[in-house]
């Protein structure tokens, strides 16, 4: 048998090798002879067009491309990138914010972001973002300024208005970022940069006045003071009340429940209150601590959320287990600030209560006289013992206040005291009446309060007028005979001046009357004041004369008199019925105030003769 090497290169040759092989005897009749085969035949040469070549995937075609793309590329980068060794990077872009670190809630402020790049390349689509916080579950205030392309080296600042609300003290931060490109890439980058601010102050004044102790059953009274410095409009106030605390009546109507209230606006200088009644009926856990706490900002759709924030008042407030209630009073006025003035005279009381159902027996009320207002040396009280080394009344049972051994339920008692405001009072000046409770309930147990009511006192000054009669002084230049003579004209200058003082007037007015021989000439300023030729009327109005104000409002006008025969030897008057007015913005009571005539006898004057009288 031949092997399969041997017949496979038959095959290849055209011969088998062996004639006598069964396969090849019968492969002779079908096979041609070489004499049928045409002498030029040759096996058939393909044609081009169906030649085999091997196939090339378009996978393999896109990879190659793409790698030449890539490689590409990063040279392109490697270029872009990198001149001299030096990289463009975040690193060498600088965001900066130039302004104030102390703001007023709610007052505009300006601020620069400065922006620097400091790369070999060019940052594209450039933007410049500063975001400002808002409240309290509110986004961002974003503000946008496009740059479009910052050039290598280049700088720009820009400037941003900015508005921050909070509460005094209260800390904030701005933020501002610059959003860029490198040439060529798509991608957007970012590099920012904050700036701290902290509230400084608040556009508005706010203060609550009122008991820190709570006592369970009893009714209570608090005053919220606010005072716009610069006027502001569509203004919200809201109060979150301490838990238990049922409010019984408001000085003013509420906009929504009893603790919203809306204001169109808030004159500068202008003085506001608000006074809430109510009763506290929560915890009578001693020692418990709780708030009253006050906002006040601008206005919101929902009243439970102001828009913004100008100023928060938390006043902090202690629960007391005592039931004994006690109301300090001072010349019948029981507001928690009262204005006093030096040498006058106190004339106090304190009003005891027992507000339990049961009764309190040894009873003991304390009056402690605080600060250096009072003269100590002139307190005295009805049926109390004076212990001069706390400067302090106590009133007992001991003492000769017979009712309080035994206080039904219910059952009050008036304690009276009296006392001199010292003669002199220095700026610095401060004192108050703290009035504190103990007793014995049914039970034996022990009932003590401190602090339970208080009275500050404030140093104030009457509403006064300074007037002056001029001749030779003033801002007018007046003429004629001094001393005046019989039917020669004469001009004098009056000179009025509204002194500032420790607390605020508003409303002042001054009003006078001319003699029907004083003749009207002019005024100095025009404004403010007016003459009624009819009823010979003068009323001068300069309004707010606050305790802050730069200078003491002044007013001048001229007027002119012929004497007659019958005015010899006398001063007639050259103004009469002079009066001034206002009110004082911290206790919201009205002062009046009658002054003296003007005559022809000059004063605060060069040419001051006292003996001005007429001549022949």
């Amino acid at each position: 048998m031949k092997h399969l090497d041997d017949i496979n290169n038959d095959l290849q040759t055209g011969s088998t090798g062996t004639q006598n092989h069964p396969i090849d005897t019968r492969m002779d009749s079908i096979r041609p002879t070489v004499s049928d085969t045409p002498p030029t035949w040759n096996r058939p040469t393909e044609p081009e067009y169906v030649r085999h070549h091997p196939k090339v995937g378009s996978a393999r075609i896109f990879f190659v491309v793409a790698m030449v793309f890539f490689v590409g590329c990063l040279g392109y980068f490697f270029y872009t990138f990198t001149v001299g060794g030096v990289s463009a990077t975040e690193d060498r872009i600088n965001v900066s914010i130039v302004g104030t670190s102390f703001v007023t809630s709610g007052v505009e402020s300006n601020y620069d972001v400065i922006v620097e790049n400091t790369n070999r390349v060019s940052l594209e689509k450039a933007v410049l973002v500063l975001s400002v916080p808002q409240q309290a579950g509110r986004a961002d205030k974003v503000q946008k300024k496009i740059l479009e392309k910052l050039k290598p080296g280049e700088s720009r600042r820009e400037s941003f208005p900015v508005t921050l609300y909070g509460a005094q003290f209260e800390d904030k931060k701005i933020t501002a970022s610059i959003e860029y490109a490198f040439p060529g890439s798509r991608a957007v980058l970012v590099k920012h940069s904050d700036f701290p601010i902290r509230i400084a102050d608040s556009p508005v004044r706010l203060t609550v006045t009122g008991p820190k102790e709570l006592i369970v059953g009893q009714d209570v009274t608090y005053e919220i003071s606010f005072q716009s410095k610069t006027g502001i409009q569509d203004v919200g106030l809201k109060i979150e009340y301490p838990e238990g605390f049922d409010v019984t009546d408001t000085s003013l109507t509420p906009t929504a429940g009893k603790y919203y209230w809306e204001f169109a606006k808030l004159l500068a200088g202008k003085a506001e209150k608000l006074t809430i009644h109510g009763t506290f009926k929560g915890s009578s856990i001693a020692g418990v601590g709780t708030s009253l706490r006050v906002y006040i900002g601008s206005q919101s759709h929902d009243e439970k959320l102001l828009e913004s924030i100008y100023a928060v008042e938390p006043y902090e407030l202690q629960v007391s287990e005592s039931v004994l209630s006690a109301q300090v009073s001072l010349n019948g006025s029981s507001a928690e600030t009262y204005p006093v003035y030096p040498g006058t005279h106190l004339s106090g009381s304190v009003l005891v209560k027992n507000i339990s159902q049961n009764p309190i027996s040894n009873a003991e009320i304390t009056l402690i006289v605080d600060g250096n207002i009072i003269d100590t040396s002139t307190l005295t009280a009805e049926q109390g013992f004076y212990n001069s080394q706390n400067s302090s009344i106590i009133w007992s049972k001991s003492s000769g206040s017979a009712e309080l051994g035994l206080l039904a339920p219910g059952g009050s008692i008036v304690l009276q005291f009296n006392a001199d405001v010292g003669s002199t009072l220095s700026s610095d000046s401060t004192g108050s009446v703290i009035v504190s409770v103990a007793g014995v309930s049914q039970t034996g147990d022990s009932i003590k309060a401190k602090n339970i009511d208080q009275i500050t006192l404030q140093q104030s000054a009457r509403l006064s007028l300074i007037q002056s009669t001029l001749y030779t002084n003033g801002v007018f230049d007046n003429d004629g005979p001094l001393p005046p003579v019989v039917e020669d004209p004469t001009t004098y200058t009056i000179q009025w001046t509204v002194p500032r003082q420790i607390v605020d007037y508003g409303d002042v007015r001054v009003t006078a009357q001319l003699p029907v021989y004083v003749d009207w000439i002019k005024s100095k300023p025009t404004k403010l004041i007016n003459y009624n030729p009819t009823t010979r009327e003068i009323t001068w109005s300069p309004g707010l004369v606050s305790s802050q104000g730069a200078t003491d409002p002044t007013m001048s006008f001229q007027v002119k008199i012929t004497p007659s025969s019958s005015q010899v030897n006398t001063s007639p008057a050259l103004v009469e019925l002079v009066n001034i007015s206002g009110k004082n913005l911290l206790t919201g009571s009205y002062n009046e105030l009658k002054k003296q005539n003007h005559t022809t006898a000059t004063s605060g004057d060069s040419e001051d003769i006292s003996g001005n009288v007429v001549a022949q």
